[in-house]
Parts: structure tokens; sequence; C-alpha cells
């Protein structure tokens, strides 16, 4: 494949063309529900979606979710923003669904977060109805008021709260409101929050439908497929990468708690699990299992992931599945990828090429990429430069935040400000971040967050927040800290645990005299990193082992 100022992929199916097919109930472009009534006409009894005991075929879900909707609308009105804060509950899937029927605007905001980076989301997003499951109601109710807001309020599921609940509306009349139009923004979806607050990147029906297009054609994604959900609900990776694009391709998918080594191959089988998500963490703590028969004779074709070269080859020969590589974030969706039809000699070899730099592929559907360095936009093997993406795939703009929006492209190019470099035939490398972030087992953490959090505390006179490598989950947080006066490494850790999610609070503290500095008085941070686990380092995790379940 050639490669030049724009390298594209196409992978073009019927479904990728909804974006301009008529839908059944609209008379115009698919939504995002229609679709899925489409799949309740022609197959009415195929299962759509499981979890937490229950089963839903597709007529089911649609009934259910037009019934939803109809209550949502009741309690929030039309054109409201529906805020979800659960663990993950196939309901928050039924929430999902029936806002994209009643032309709500859906926001799956991180169940990790605490108290008060939960407020900073509220006060941007300003929902008109929250709901929660019974594990966040306080940190929700906290939030709330922290950002003074008084929103209606709602129960994924019947609890000691009082609130009304959505597993209680399933079966009230339906929706009968108007479908909403393809270009209607549907979701407002978090940034990881790199670089500042999360910003929330605004996504139409359009959009979505075209990401998961894309995808189902990416992974060949049909009917007979069964999608796990392993990773949280609330990242792409979990309602958009696999639910979404299952729905799309008119699978089945299903939703677990959360990913637990213990049982990862029993659920499989259970469900006959063909294809799934899942972050190199989850492929390290599954090669750390012991050799099963469950492992061996297990129904997994195909496994979305990125990571080291060699633990992908491992897992593929060890387990049996396919590991299709690719590059995306919040903004962009899944925007490139490697051919399922690529031979896996010529894969091999194009992994083996990157010397360690995780191969991102090509371009997805109608979807450009280009690399650019101080300016210009470069080109040839071995070219290096920050990733720039157009495409349909890309957000609308990030809600409330025109500024931003603005500083992130160049014409109708997304600066993702992330280093890539091109390969042989023009297959796209991911190199690094350009931006100050952390990338921690999946998560990807602001160290400007973590280090203004520690400022905060009275016996803290100067932080700096870098990663340091880890086997397991890539890379760790530590902070190194100057003291103004007496504090222990417990006391900033608890300070930390009551501020931030817990993925984000440093595993590592090291306390110094000073921080290097450079000319213009800035923290020179490749310094620390270069002598980082140098003697003094405190370890939270001393004589701990890594659990098992991925729960931060």
């Amino acid at each position: 494949m050639g490669h030049g100022v724009a390298m594209t992929l196409q992978l073009r199916t019927a479904a990728t063309q909804n974006k301009t097919s008529p839908a059944d109930q609209t008379g115009g472009p698919d939504t995002v529900f229609s679709v899925l009534a489409r799949h309740a006409v022609t197959a009415p009894r195929a299962d759509a979606l499981s979890g937490a005991g229950e089963v839903w075929s597709y007529g089911r879900l649609i009934a259910e979710s037009e019934a939803v909707a109809a209550r949502l609308v009741s309690l929030a009105g039309t054109d409201a923003r529906v805020a979800v804060i659960a663990d993950n509950h196939p309901l928050t899937c039924i929430v999902y669904l029936a806002c994209a029927r009643a032309g709500l605007v859906v926001s799956l905001v991180n169940s990790r977060f605490r108290q008060d980076e939960l407020a900073v989301v509220f006060a941007k997003l300003e929902p008109h109805l929250v709901v929660t499951d019974a594990a966040h109601h306080a940190d929700v109710d906290a939030a709330l008021e922290a950002a003074g807001l008084v929103p209606k309020r709602a129960a994924l599921e019947r609890d000691a709260s009082g609130l009304d609940s959505v597993d209680g509306w399933t079966g009230s009349s339906g929706y009968t409101g108007p479908q909403p139009l393809a270009e209607a923004i549907f979701e407002i979806t978090w940034t990881s929050g790199t670089t500042s607050a999360p910003k929330g990147a605004m996504l139409t029906h359009a959009t979505a439908l075209y990401r998961a297009a894309c995808e189902a054609e990416l992974f060949g994604l049909g009917p007979d497929d069964t999608a796990a959900v392993i990773t949280p609900l609330f990242h792409q990776s979990g309602i958009r990468n696999t639910v979404l694009a299952s729905w799309a391709a008119g699978g089945h998918a299903v939703v677990l708690p959360r990913f637990d080594a213990a049982t990862f191959w029993a659920d499989i089988a259970r469900y006959r699990v063909t294809y799934l998500c899942m972050v190199e963490t989850i492929l390290l703590m599954l090669e750390r299992n012991p050799p099963s028969a469950a492992e061996r004779d297990n129904t997994l074709r195909r496994v979305l992931a990125a990571g080291d070269p060699n633990v992908v080859r491992r897992c593929e020969q060890r387990f049996g599945f396919r590991v299709v590589q690719v590059w995306g974030m919040t903004e962009t969706g899944v925007s490139t990828g490697v051919p399922r039809t690529l031979p896996m000699e010529r894969v091999n070899m194009l992994r083996d090429w990157g010397n360690g730099a995780p191969l991102a592929g090509w371009a997805l559907g109608d979807s450009k990429v280009r690399l650019v360095r101080d300016g210009a936009v470069v080109d040839g093997e071995g070219a290096q430069g920050e990733i720039q993406f157009a495409s349909p795939m890309l957000f609308s703009r990030y809600f409330r935040d025109e500024a931003a929006t603005t500083a992130s492209f160049d014409g109708e190019w997304f600066r993702t400000g992330d280093l890539g470099m091109y390969g042989p035939e023009g297959a796209l490398y991911f190199l690094d971040r350009i931006k100050d972030v952390i990338r921690r087992g999946g998560e990807n953490i602001a160290s400007k967050q973590v280090e203004d959090v520690l400022a905060l505390h009275p016996r803290v006179a100067k932080v700096a927040v870098i990663p340091v490598p880890d086997p397991l989950f890539m890379q760790e947080v530590m902070a190194v800290v100057v003291a103004d006066g007496a504090v222990s490494a417990d006391e900033l850790w608890a300070w930390c645990d009551a501020r931030l999610a817990r993925y984000k609070v440093p595993r590592y503290l090291r306390f110094l005299d000073a921080l290097p500095v450079n000319g213009s008085g800035r923290v020179q941070k490749q310094v620390l990193i270069k002598v980082a686990m140098e003697s003094g380092v405190i370890d939270r995790r001393a004589g701990k082992a890594a659990s098992g379940e991925v729960t931060s």
C-alpha cells in the first residue's frame, strides 16, 4: 500500500454507508436506534444483550428501550442531557439506547472519579438528569452539591435510596415522539483530562454509527458473533468498540462486571465469546495464569488490543486468537487498524520492523492520516511527526469549549498530540505521547492533575509527577516531593485517595530537597525520570503481589 500526505485503507460495507441509507422509522439517514430497530424487525428473537443474569433479544431490547425513553423524557424533558455514573451493568446500555430513541444527549461519566473530579465534569455538563447505581449515590450527591446543581435523579436498579429506578420503567408504554436526525448530537464522551480538566467530545448519531460500522468491518463481526465487555462501559473500548460495534453488525453484546483473570476463560466459554477489547495489562495477566484446557479450547477469534509486539505474539500463539492492532482516541474513535485479511507472516514482519513501537496499521473507511513535523507534512519510511487525522469518525466539537476545538484543528485535520512513524507500505506506528501524559494499564493520567492535588497539601512546597516503567501496567505514577515541614508518605497517599481516582494515586513517592530546573525555572522531568528509582523511593505496594482483578 502506498502512503503520502494521506494514507487510506478503504473498508467499505453496506453498514458503513448507513450514514446515507434510508432508515425504517425516520425516512432519512440512520440513527443509533433505527439500526437496532431494523434488527428487531428482521431478527426479533436474536440475542442482543446479556448481563446480570438477564438476556435481551433485539425485540425485547427495543421495546424496553422505548419504555425507558418515555420515562427519561417525562423526567428530564426533550433535548436534555443525561449523565450515567455506574459500574458495568446491562441497564446502562438500555439507558444509552433509550437516549438515542428520544433524541436525548447521553454521557457515560467515569465511575472511578472521586467527588472533586465528578464535580468538575458536572459543572461543565450541567446534566438535566443523573442516573447512578447504589455504589455511587453518595459521591454523586456530594459532587452535585459542590457544582451547585440540582438535576433530576434516578437509580439504575431499585435500591435503598428510594429513587425512581430504570429497572422499574421497562414495562411502561413506549416513547411516541419523533426520532432525532442523524446529524443530531447523541453523546458527550469525556477525554482523560491529560492536559487539563476532561473535555467533552460531542458525537452525532452519524459519527457513532460510522465508527461502529468501520470497527465491525475491521473485526469481521456479524450476527453470529458474541462480544464481551471486560473494560469499563464508560471507556470507548466498552460502549462503542464493543457494544455498539456488535449491535451495528446484528450481534450479541455481553456486559461483564469487570475483568477477572481467575474467571476469564469460564466467562468466554459460558457466553461463547468471539470478540472483545482489552488493554496490554490484561494480556499480561492472562499470560500469568497457569496453562489450562479452557484456554486451549476457546471460542475467541479476534481481540482488539495494542501493545508490545512480543506480548501480542506470545498471546496469539498461546491462546489461538488474533490480535488486531489499532490506534485511536476519544476524539477519533478507532482510526487505524491492521486488516484481518493480512497474512500473519506479513503482519509479523511489520510488527518486527517497528522495533518495539506498536503497529497501528492504516486509516479506516474514508479516513486520512498524515504526519506533521515542524509545521510541514512528512512522508516516507521512517518519517516521524504528530499524527493528524481527517475523517467522518471525528467528533463534532468540544462541549462548551470553542477555544479548545479551534486549537485542535488545522482545517479538516485534527491534531492528536501523538507521535507517529511511517513504516513499510505506509503502515503507521505509534511512538509516544507528545503531551505530558502517563499511561497506566490502559488509563491516561495527566501528571498536572496529580501535581495540582498534591500541591494543595499544606506540607508540600513543590511537586513533580513522572512515569516510571512497570512490567504489568507499562507505566506507574511517581510523585517527587519537596516538603515544607514534616509530612509522611502515608499522609500524602491518604490526601490523594480522597481526591483522585485510585489509578491516578502515585504508587511511588520520593522526597528531595529541591527539584531540578532549567534556566527558565521549568522542572526538568527528564532528569527526574533518569534517576527515578534510585535510593529513597517509597513504594506503597512494597511486599504486595499484583491482583488478578483489574479494578484500578
